[in-house]
């Protein structure tokens, strides 16, 4: 879902590029970081460093289960990363596609798939 807001705490947000939930069809603006599977952040120059370092320890803190980094100068690079021990672990992938799409497997942990675009 675009543009939600993650409440991590009662007084902070973020929002988010792309937010996969627990609670599908529901017309959210507010979700909690509880109900939130994969945050992904698309990283552009003036983010850079906030979506790699800050966004990451928060989304970390609030146990967001996975978290998704996008880079999208060529080539393409995503990095899945995997909440373990309350931390990020990283599992890159990369592309030479600029089309790439997370998928959910049947025990509910994504994964990413590159591929072109439809």
């Amino acid at each position: 879902m675009p543009g939600i807001n993650v409440r991590l705490t009662e007084r902070r947000l973020l929002i988010p590029d792309l937010v996969v939930v627990t609670c599908p069809g529901e017309d959210l603006v507010y979700v909690s970081a509880a109900d939130v599977l994969l945050a992904v952040e698309i990283e552009s120059p003036s983010s850079k460093i906030t979506d790699r370092l800050l966004k990451r320890q928060l989304y970390a803190e609030a146990n967001v289960p996975y978290y998704l980094l996008v880079s999208p100068a060529a080539p393409v690079e995503a990095t899945q990363l995997e909440l373990t021990d309350g931390e990020y672990r990283d599992h890159p992938q990369r592309s030479r596609k600029t089309h790439l799409r997370p998928s959910l497997r049947g025990d509910r942990r994504p994964r990413l798939l590159s591929g072109k675009s439809p």
